[in-house]
C-alpha cells in the first residue's frame, strides 16, 4: 500500500472540471461497451397480496430509448435517481419524486461530454443536485455534473472560462492515475465526497472531493491514495452467524472486483481480493493519515466470495452483500458506533462485523448471479440479483426484528411482462416503497415440439423433463352467452388453464404455454351473419380474457403465451363456421367473412380486458385454405394427425401467419417413433416453430 499527496493548484485542478479535453493522461479503454440494447423494467412492491409485485417497462418514460449495460440508483429522502446508458450510448437519468412526475434527462445531447466505456453511477450532492460517475473511453474518470447558472462564483473560480450546462470534471487527469473500466464508488458526508475507483494496475484510487455552498461543480482537495492488495489468507468456512475473530493475512492476490465507499465521515472503503476475501481500508485520521487493513473474511470465518460488492445503509448499520462461488448470498454486517462530542458523526464501526448465509436462511433461495442490490427500508432488509440457471429477479427479505428471510421469485409474482432479467439490478426507495429496476430480457417462448392434452398430473413432469411447450383446453363452447364455459369446473382456481399456469409458475422454468378455448358459433335458428359472428368471439374474449385476469388475485402472476380459439364448438363441433360438403366458390368466400368476423371479435374481446394477451386460432389444414386464413393478421396453429399415414400437406394450407401445428395420433411408443414424429413437425416441409403432439387418452411420455 502507498499513499501519495499530489499539491496541486486550485486553479489547475477547477480548468480541468471545466474542460475534459485538456486532460493531460490519456489510456486505451479496458473493454467494449455491449453493442445489444435490453428495455429498462420497473419492478414494483406495492404491498397488495397475494402477488405485491408489478412489472413494467418504462420504455415510455425514457423516451423510447433502451438500455445498454445495468441501471444504477441512488435515494435522497423522497427522491430517487436512475442512471444508465442509452442504445446510442448517452449517458441518461430518470428522476423520480414521490410528488411528481418522473423526469428523463439525457446528459450527453449537445453536451459534448466524454463518451462512457462504463455504466454511470449516479449521486446526490451536498446541496441535493444529482451528478454522475463514470468511467470514459479513454480509461478517465469522469464526474458529470448539471451546472447552475453563471454565477460571479464561477467567474471568479474559472476565470472567466465559458459557462457549460454540463460541467465534465476528469478526475484520472487530476490524480495521474487511470481507472479500469469497473464502477467507481461515491460516499457524501457533509460538505465532502469521497471517491474511489479500481486503477488500470489493480490498485484502489481513493481522493476526496468538497463541495462549496450550493455550488455543484466540485473541488478537488489534492490529496489521493492509492492502496495495494494486502496479503489476506483464504478461509473455506461457511457460517450463518459469526462472532469478530483474528486473523493474519498470509498471500497476496490482488483485487477482483471494483470498490465501494462505505458511509460515513472517516474514508472507508471495501473491496474483493483475488482469493475471495472481503476486505475494508479504513483511513486512521485526517489526510494524509495511515490507512488501516481489515481482512473481514478472516475475521468472520466467511465463505470466499466471487462477486461484486452491494452495499445496504442506515443511519446506525451498513450492510454488504456479495456471492460465493456457487452463487450464494453472502451479508456482511456492522454499526455505527454512537457519535462522541469529538466526532459528532457517527463512523462505520471497523472491528466488529459479522455474516450471514442469506441463500441457506431463505429457503427455496436459488443461486444469484450478476450484481445485487441491497435496499434498507424502515421495515426489512432487501437483497435482489438474478437466479444463476433461468435468469429470473429473485428477492430475499428480511422483516426487521425477524430473523426469518423469504425468497420471492420477483419475475414470476410481477406477471409476464418481464420474466427474465439483466445480470445489473439496482433498487430505489421512493416514499417508503422499494421498487427494483433491471434489463427485462427479451425471453421469446421457447420453440419446438411440446404436448398438448396429456393428463394433468404429468404437467409438472413434462415441464421437468423438458417439454418446451405444453398446452390443455381451459374451457368448452356452450349453448348460451358468452359461448364458452368451465364445464369440468367449479371455480378458476380448479380449472385446467389456471392449473397449467400454476404448474408452469412453480416449476421455475420458461415454457411456451398454449391456452386453447373452445367456443360456439350461432346456433339453430340464429342469424347467420358476420355481425353474428363477431359478438360470439367478442363475447367469449371478454369472458376468457376475465377469466384469465383473476389469476393473479389467485397467486399466479403469469399468462399464456396464446389464448388460441378452437371452432369445434356447438352447433355442429365446427362452430357452425364450416360451409357444407361441396359449396362453391361464392359459399366459401361468405363463410370466410365468418371466420374473420368471429376472429376479429375474439382479439377484440380479450384486447378489451387486456391487450398483452395474445390471440391465436386453431384451424385444420382445409380450413386455412377454404377460409382465407392467410390473410388473416392472428397467428394461426394448424392441426394434423399421424394416423392414417399423415401428416400429409394439403395444397394451399400455407402462410407466414402458421407458427406451429398441433397434431394429434402420435405415438410414445417406440423412442424411435417419438423421435421421428417430433422431427416431423420441427423440419420441412412443416417447419413449425410451435408445435405439440397429442397421445391417446390417459397417456404421457418422456421428451425423445
Amino acid at each position: 500500500m502507498r499513499v501519495r499527496l499530489r499539491r496541486m493548484a486550485v486553479v489547475a485542478s477547477v480548468l480541468v472540471s471545466v474542460a475534459y479535453a485538456n486532460a493531460t493522461t490519456s489510456h486505451a479503454a479496458t473493454a467494449s461497451a455491449p453493442s445489444s440494447a435490453l428495455p429498462l423494467y420497473e419492478f414494483a412492491d406495492t404491498g397488495t397480496e397475494p402477488l405485491p409485485w408489478n412489472a413494467q417497462s418504462l420504455e415510455s418514460e425514457l423516451s423510447g430509448t433502451t438500455m445498454i449495460g445495468g441501471p444504477h440508483g441512488a435515494t435522497n429522502g423522497d427522491n430517487g435517481v436512475l442512471a444508465y446508458r442509452t442504445n446510442t450510448n448517452d449517458l441518461a437519468t430518470l428522476s423520480l419524486s414521490a410528488t411528481g412526475a418522473p423526469q428523463w434527462t439525457d446528459w450527453s445531447l449537445g453536451n459534448n461530454v466524454p463518451p462512457p466505456e462504463a455504466d454511470p453511477v449516479p449521486f446526490y450532492d451536498p446541496s441535493g443536485h444529482v451528478a454522475l460517475l463514470y468511467v470514459d473511453t479513454s480509461g478517465d474518470l469522469i464526474i458529470l455534473t448539471a451546472n447552475e447558472a453563471a454565477t460571479p462564483a464561477w467567474n471568479h473560480w474559472r476565470y472567466g472560462a465559458p459557462w457549460r450546462p454540463v460541467v465534465a470534471t476528469d478526475l484520472s487527469a487530476l490524480t495521474g492515475v487511470a481507472a479500469s473500466s469497473a464502477l467507481a464508488s461515491v460516499a457524501v458526508s457533509g460538505s465532502t465526497a469521497t471517491v474511489s475507483y479500481l486503477t488500470s494496475t489493480n490498485s484502489l484510487e481513493v481522493l476526496t472531493l468538497t463541495y462549496s455552498g450550493t455550488d455543484p461543480i466540485p473541488i478537488y482537495n489534492q490529496v489521493d491514495a492509492t492502496l495495494s492488495a494486502p496479503n489476506s489468507s483464504t478461509t473455506t468456512t461457511t457460517t450463518t452467524t459469526t462472532t469478530p475473530a483474528s486473523g493474519a493475512p498470509s498471500s497476496n492476490g490482488g483485487f477482483s472486483n471494483p470498490p465501494i465507499v462505505l458511509p460515513g465521515p472517516t474514508a472507508t472503503v471495501a473491496s474483493t481480493l483475488a482469493n475471495g476475501d472481503l476486505v475494508v481500508f479504513t483511513q486512521s485520521g485526517p489526510s494524509p493519515s495511515p490507512w488501516v487493513t481489515q481482512d473481514v473474511t478472516t475475521l468472520t470465518g466467511a465463505s470466499p466470495i466471487d462477486g461484486a460488492l452491494a452495499l445496504g445503509a442506515t443511519s446506525s448499520t451498513i450492510d454488504v452483500a456479495a456471492l460465493t462461488g456457487n452463487g450464494a448470498v453472502e451479508l456482511f454486517s456492522t454499526y455505527y458506533p454512537p457519535a462522541s462530542a469529538s466526532s459528532p458523526v457517527p463512523s462505520a464501526a471497523t472491528d466488529s462485523w459479522s455474516v450471514q448465509n442469506i441463500t441457506a436462511l431463505a429457503s427455496g433461495a436459488p443461486p444469484l448471479a450478476g450484481n445485487l442490490t441491497v435496499q434498507v427500508t424502515p421495515s426489512q432488509v432487501a437483497i435482489a440479483g438474478q437466479a444463476a440457471h433461468w435468469g429470473d429477479l429473485f428477492v430475499l427479505t428480511n422483516a426487521v426484528g425477524t430473523s426469518s428471510w423469504t425468497a420471492t421469485d420477483v419475475s414470476v409474482t410481477a406477471g409476464s411482462a418481464a420474466r427474465t432479467v439483466g445480470a445489473v439490478v439496482t433498487g430505489l426507495q421512493v416514499n417508503g416503497q422499494l421498487t427494483l429496476y433491471a434489463a427485462g430480457v427479451n425471453s421469446p417462448p421457447p420453440q419446438g415440439v411440446g404436448v398438448y392434452a396429456i393428463p394433468w398430473a404429468k404437467w409438472t413432469t413434462a415441464i421437468t423433463q423438458g417439454w418446451p411447450i405444453i398446452s390443455e383446453t381451459g374451457g368448452l363452447g356452450t349453448q348460451s352467452a358468452p359461448w364458452v364455459g368451465l364445464t369440468s369446473a367449479s371455480s378458476v382456481s380448479q380449472s385446467p388453464d389456471f392449473l397449467m399456469g400454476q404448474a408452469i409458475y412453480n416449476s421455475h422454468k420458461r415454457v411456451t404455454w398454449l391456452s386453447f378455448w373452445t367456443v360456439s358459433g350461432p346456433l339453430a335458428g340464429q342469424s347467420q351473419s358476420p355481425t353474428n359472428y363477431y359478438d360470439h368471439g367478442f363475447a367469449s374474449g371478454v369472458w376468457v380474457g376475465t377469466q384469465i385476469a383473476s389469476y393473479r388475485s389467485l397467486g399466479v402472476g403469469i399468462t399464456p403465451d396464446w389464448v388460441i380459439l378452437d371452432p369445434e364448438g356447438y352447433p355442429d363441433n365446427h362452430s357452425h363456421l364450416d360451409a357444407p360438403p361441396g359449396a362453391s366458390p361464392a359459399t366459401l368466400a361468405r363463410f370466410a367473412t365468418y371466420w374473420a368476423a368471429m376472429l376479429k371479435g375474439w382479439q377484440a374481446g380479450l384486447d378489451s380486458v387486456d391487450p398483452a394477451l395474445n390471440a391465436g386460432v386453431y384451424a385444420s389444414q382445409s380450413e386455412y385454405r377454404n377460409y382465407q386464413l392467410a390473410n388473416l393478421p392472428l397467428p394461426v396453429f394448424v392441426a394434423v394427425a399421424f394416423s392414417g399415414g399423415g401428416p400429409v400437406p394439403v395444397a394451399g394450407a400455407s402462410g407466414s401467419n402458421v407458427r406451429g401445428f398441433i397434431s394429434f395420433g402420435a405415438s410414445c411408443t417406440p423412442a424411435a417413433t417419438l423421435a421421428s414424429e417430433a422431427n416431423t413437425l420441427a423440419n420441412p416441409p412443416w417447419s413449425g416453430e410451435f408445435n405439440t403432439l397429442q397421445f391417446n387418452a390417459g397417456v404421457y411420455c418422456a421428451p425423445p
